[in-house]
């Protein structure tokens, strides 16, 4: 199934320039086509092309069907990788393995302190069609670390903070309670400062191992993902 994006498909009946034109450039699409358009929300709908130009592309919807999102919230907050290509990736996988928000954060050891966040977006909208996830992830950010932590601490939430120690917390996947709504905190390549860390703790964050190995920042990000689906399908 081929999907475009929309996310004011009930009120604006023309598609984004981006999706118009590869819809009738690229796929060859005309007028009387069905295509199936999504809002990001939850939505799926059917929809007929009614009039195109050359980067123009005219829908009516003519049916609508709402898929629930039967996983709980997952918050990743991560630092940017040095690499923007690395963090793309992880976005990218992290779509397609069940995040629920991309929390892109600042912290004393960040590297790369400017981020390119319409890229990234792109990357997600992309990722969630390919893997046909009707609910597209939130992107937010860049935020730093310390306004995070100032946000109150949701009781119904958990909030863990993924950071190497000496003497290794608890497993993430041991800690997490399924349903659960989740917060997430992976840090740079550096990791957190200590200071961090202590702040993180007096917030109310609990500490947390993602096993035996150090991983890269990308790597923990998407392990982390992938044990709190795992957790909430058995």
């Amino acid at each position: 199934m081929q999907l475009f994006f929309h996310r004011d498909i009930k009120t604006d009946k023309m598609l984004p320039e981006s999706e118009a034109v590869h819809c009738t450039k690229v796929l060859r699409k005309s007028v009387g086509d069905e295509i199936n358009v999504i809002d990001g929300q939850g939505y799926l709908y059917t929809c007929v092309i009614t009039n195109t130009s050359k980067k123009t592309c005219e829908v009516e919807i003519k049916h609508e069907e709402y898929f629930e999102n039967n996983l709980p919230h997952i918050n990743l907050l991560i630092a940017p990788t040095k690499n923007a290509e690395r963090i793309e990736w992880f976005a990218e996988k992290a779509v397609e393995t069940g995040v629920s928000q991309i929390t892109i954060i600042l912290t004393d050891n960040t590297e790369r302190k400017k981020f390119n966040m319409d890229r990234l977006e792109k990357k997600i909208v992309s990722a969630s069609k390919q893997a046909r996830r009707f609910h597209i992830p939130t992107l937010v950010g860049p935020e730093k670390l310390e306004n995070i932590f100032n946000i109150s601490v949701n009781k119904n939430q958990q909030n863990f903070i993924c950071y190497v120690e000496e003497h290794q917390p608890d497993h993430l996947y041991n800690k997490i309670e399924v349903g659960s709504d989740i917060n997430i905190l992976i840090g740079p390549e550096g990791d957190f400062s200590k200071e961090e860390y202590n702040l993180a703790i007096k917030s109310g964050y609990i500490p947390v191992s993602l096993g035996d190995f150090r991983l890269r920042t990308e790597t923990a990000g998407l392990a982390a993902i992938q044990m709190a689906v795992l957790k909430n399908s058995i």
